[in-house]
């Protein structure tokens, strides 16, 4: 009888354990590389622009929408423009105005969420994927105030009932086409390659620090990262061990979307954009619960 309840009490408990890191709900927050239609939506649905592939922004789904499919009971990721959960869309920045391409912000974003929701219940079955900050670096916003941006927003969402969340790092995006190319509208300010992917470096570093914070103050919050710099790297490093022929020539400049990493300057084709939800799905299948609160030790 003992051993027969002792067995209940385990199968209960790896139960829990598996609901609290298989989503229901997935709700997305962020720029370009997350939208799943909302800028398409905003531009009155211009069928005939190439830029598009069933909204979004490349040859196909991105990566959240590829992370949605892993989840049975995840419904697929439709922009909030369309009364979907991805709120995320092209040109937003981090704070709460229109941001650097007068398009929306997280913060906006956020609002509109919270105002359609109230609040995030059955909270062990949602999960929020939220990537931001690209758009922040490329128009010279000091990186200080994109952290402490992120750093709010996300205390917002763990006010509101959040408890899993999702968040890549951002790219060595000096390696971007609109980067090598010199000035043009992804890269106003005509960084170079190094300068970008400095940037992109410290501010890694700084969001490591932040979700190791956000960790600390929030023990029952479960912080999954990808790590979509590395990622590439490896990819430009051997990309035929990726299926990737082609790392320079974007589609709409004449490259293959079928081995081809871009689509355009700035914009994964939908090949890479899957690479990522992999990496996101392990990242969360991994049933260790996510990040582990760092405390440092004083010299």
């Amino acid at each position: 009888m003992k051993l027969r309840i002792l067995i209940l009490m385990m199968v209960c408990l790896a139960s829990a354990v598996a609901q609290a890191t298989t989503p229901k709900h997935i709700y997305s927050f962020g720029e370009s590389f997350s939208d799943s239609g909302n800028f398409y939506f905003l531009l009155g649905e211009p069928g005939d622009n190439p830029m598009f592939t069933d909204g979004r922004i490349g040859d196909g789904p991105n990566w959240v929408d590829y992370l949605a499919e892993h989840y049975k009971h995840v419904p697929p990721m439709k922009a909030s423009g369309y009364g979907g959960a991805n709120y995320a869309v092209f040109g937003a920045g981090s704070g709460f105005d229109l941001g650097p391409f007068g398009l929306g912000s997280t913060g906006l974003q956020l609002m509109q969420f919270l105002g359609d929701i109230g609040t995030i219940e059955d909270s062990g079955n949602v999960l929020i994927a939220y990537w931001i900050g690209g758009n922040d670096l490329m128009s010279g916003q000091d990186m200080a105030v994109t952290i402490s941006n992120i750093h709010d927003q996300l205390n917002m969402l763990i006010t509101a009932g959040a408890r899993h969340f999702l968040l890549p790092n951002a790219p060595p995006a000096g390696f971007f086409p609109a980067v090598m190319i010199g000035p043009n509208p992804y890269n106003p300010l005509g960084f170079t390659t190094a300068e970008v992917n400095s940037l992109a470096a410290a501010y890694n570093e700084a969001l490591a620090t932040l979700f190791n914070d956000i960790k600390c103050s929030h023990p029952a919050v479960h912080i999954y990262t990808v790590d979509t710099h590395q990622l590439m790297l490896d990819v430009m490093a051997d990309p035929y061990s990726f299926g990737f022929e082609n790392i320079t020539v974007p589609v709409l400049l004449g490259g293959d979307s079928d081995v081809s990493l871009w689509w355009d300057l700035a914009h994964f084709t939908t090949r890479f954009q899957h690479l990522i939800a992999d990496q996101a799905f392990a990242a969360i299948d991994h049933h260790s619960g996510g990040l582990r609160c760092e405390i440092a030790k004083d010299e």
